[in-house]
């Protein structure tokens, strides 16, 4: 599995460096969105995979690097998902992405498999 991961890593690295589009601004957004709101307690978000691959890619692409100002379109996206999030039911994009991943919206807990 590493093998494949390591790949993956090269291949979204390679696409976000070249500008080709792989995942959607919009998913991009909601992955930022699930990452302040539920990720930080998570070790799958830094165990590589998937899920980790897409975030560095996300993160890449929105340019969230910590030396550049967002667009306004980008920091709206990411703060109507945030809303969402706490909203009292899940909205189902976000049970999609927890489904895909195999993730959950519950603070600081994986999913178990």
């Amino acid at each position: 599995m590493e093998f494949c991961d390591n790949i993956r890593m090269q291949l979204f690295k390679t696409c976000a460096d070249c500008e080709i589009p792989i995942i959607s601004n919009e998913r991009c957004m909601k992955l930022m969105a699930w990452l302040y709101v539920y990720g930080g307690g998570q070790e799958i978000t830094t165990s590589g995979g998937k899920l980790t691959a897409h975030i560095l890619y996300a993160q890449k692409t929105l340019r969230i690097d910590g030396a550049s100002v967002l667009p306004v379109e980008t920091v709206s996206g990411i703060k109507k998902y945030i809303a969402e999030c706490y909203q009292k039911e899940n909205p189902e994009w976000l049970k999609n992405l927890c489904m895909e991943y195999g993730i959950n919206a519950n603070k600081g807990q994986e999913e178990e498999r």
